[in-house]
């Protein structure tokens, strides 16, 4: 067998064992709208995480605690409650207060962005989403 093979097989096998390290951390993304959770779920997905995907705020705070996610992707703009004040109250739970949160919208302004991070936010995510960056960001935290 090539070297060129050699490399290749290693490197599928080490996608292989990423992707399998990752099934056990649980992403919760927050977004009324359903193709950007989907867009979502297909992305993180194939990268191997547990994705889960719920259409307000009120949901999030549901099953927050059943899931415990490693980390929490929220719209701002959402009906019934944005995600300013989805983020405050899931600051309010002990065991999520270490869990990043990262603000994901369409909101490009430098004052979303400080609001954001003013209720406990750790990071911003302009839609369209730049995923390569998302699936970085989740690998900085690993390290």
């Amino acid at each position: 067998m090539s070297r060129i093979h050699r490399a290749a097989i290693q490197a599928a096998i080490a996608d292989a064992d990423e992707r399998e390290r990752n099934r056990s951390i649980v992403v919760l993304a927050v977004d009324d709208a359903a193709e950007n959770l989907h867009i979502l779920k297909t992305i993180l997905g194939l990268a191997g995480y547990a994705f889960f995907g719920v259409p307000s705020g009120h949901e999030c705070l549901r099953i927050v605690n059943r899931l415990q996610p490693r980390l929490i992707l929220l719209d701002i703009e959402m009906k019934g409650m944005d995600g300013f004040e989805t983020c405050r109250r899931l600051h309010e739970l002990p065991a999520l207060r270490t869990v990043p949160i990262v603000f994901a919208t369409a909101h490009k302004q430098e004052e979303d962005l400080r609001a954001g991070l003013a209720v406990g936010g750790t990071d911003y995510l302009v839609k369209p989403f730049d995923f390569i960056r998302l699936l970085e960001r989740r690998s900085e935290e690993h390290t």
